[in-house]
């Protein structure tokens, strides 16, 4: 049976809330501290995860029309935008990804077996 946009919703702000958040506060790397800091200060909304999605789609070489598609916009304008900003994204996630990715596997691990997903 498919997860409920309610029930998904619930789980991702749980994982964020509950162990994201409290990881890069954590963690050694000033750089991450501060994105744990801005999570207090601001949500990191569900809609956060199709940006990333998209940056991913731009940094995998897709084009406009493939980003578009995979995106489910009508018109090829946001598309481009990710496009046009292509070396600044891969600047800046090159210097934070990893970290970002680890943690989450990790606390996400962490409080699924904790159960608290």
């Amino acid at each position: 049976m498919p997860m409920t946009y309610a029930n998904y919703a619930n789980r991702f702000n749980n994982l964020v809330e509950k162990q994201f958040r409290p990881a890069l506060l954590k963690s050694g790397d000033p750089d991450l501290r501060l994105y744990g800091q801005l999570l207090c200060e601001n949500n990191l909304g569900l809609h956060s995860l199709r940006h990333w999605f998209s940056v991913q789609l731009v940094l995998r070489g897709e084009g406009i029309a493939q980003v578009q598609y995979w995106r489910g916009d009508s018109s090829p304008e946001s598309a481009l935008t990710y496009l046009q900003n292509k070396g600044d994204l891969l600047k800046e996630l090159k210097r934070t990804s990893a970290d970002l990715i680890e943690i989450l596997l990790t606390e996400g691990e962490r409080g699924y077996k904790d159960g608290h997903y």
